[in-house]
């Protein structure tokens, strides 16, 4: 990682993805014994951002899913991390990143220079009979 930008992939199993969102504003905690949430630093008693895994899979209808760029300064590069609380806001998230038109939403929560500066996403997906809807934005945080 040191050498060439990444992409990362996964918010609860990918150990790097772990450790460069510790610290951020967003990052993802246990909050049950089947479930996990994104938490947000700035609001800690928000916990609508939620996850139950015990849910059945065909009645899941929301996901939640973190999109950040930073400058790592241990490796001096660029690294994108994307992922969902569960397969469904993987699947947004990634969706967010490869489509122009819902890249072009972020712009009405950035600041007119954000292309340089890091930033994290938070986005819902809406599940479907198990397939993943459009991403939204919930939140979005620029440094």
């Amino acid at each position: 990682l040191r050498g060439t930008p990444a992409v990362l992939i996964g918010l609860r199993t990918n150990e790097w993805t772990i450790r460069l969102t510790g610290k951020e504003r967003f990052s993802v905690v246990r909050t049950g014994p089947t479930s996990f949430a994104i938490r947000d630093r700035e609001h800690p008693s928000r916990n609508d951002w939620s996850v139950d895994f015990s849910t059945p899979y065909l009645q899941l209808n929301r996901d939640y899913a973190i999109v950040s760029r930073i400058r790592n300064p241990t490796t001096e590069q660029v690294v994108v991390l994307v992922g969902g609380l569960f397969t469904f806001g993987g699947v947004g998230a990634a969706e967010f990143l490869s489509n122009p038109e819902y890249l072009k939403r972020l712009e009405d929560y950035a600041p007119a220079d954000w292309d340089w500066k890091n930033l994290e996403i938070v986005l819902s997906v809406e599940v479907i009979e198990g397939k993943s809807g459009v991403p939204r934005i919930l939140a979005a945080h620029f440094w």
